[in-house]
């Protein structure tokens, strides 16, 4: 898994589905990390402590809630 990391993301099959829901098209295991690096810096001015690994397992959950319902 993420190991205890806080600043990585495991960018599976959710994650990926998860950005090409958002963007239109899928990107690079490299460039998940970058988007949801970027995407926590924003996001923690309203989120205090939010982290990577967070935003993460969060977007993990929703996504396969989704498919379960499927």
């Amino acid at each position: 898994m993420l190991a205890g990391d806080p600043d990585r993301v495991k960018p599976d099959v959710h994650i990926h589905h998860c950005i090409t829901d958002a963007l239109g098209y899928d990107v690079s295991n490299k460039e998940c990390h970058e988007i949801f690096t970027g995407a926590v810096e924003i996001l923690r001015e309203r989120y205090d402590g939010l982290t990577v690994a967070a935003l993460d397992n969060t977007i993990w959950r929703v996504y396969s809630k989704a498919k379960m319902n499927d």
